[in-house]
């Protein structure tokens, strides 16, 4: 596994709800945070993988929004 692209999705979705208005930053962000634990309270992914995502969707978004 490289990265998780649970954590991505979830990511770049709250980055689209807080950019266009439609939630606020504090809430937006509960999703992704859930995400991650999620994933590694579950043994889902690797920490690694969790961390990655993110950092991956934050530059994606950061390219495309």
């Amino acid at each position: 596994k490289l990265f998780s692209g649970h954590t991505a999705f979830s990511v770049i979705v709250a980055m689209v709800l807080v950019k266009h208005g439609i939630w606020s930053a504090s809430v937006a962000w509960i999703y992704p945070v859930w995400m991650g634990m999620y994933l590694l309270l579950t043994r889902g992914h690797y920490t690694s993988d969790v961390i990655l995502g993110a950092i991956i969707a934050f530059l994606m978004s950061r390219l495309l929004l």
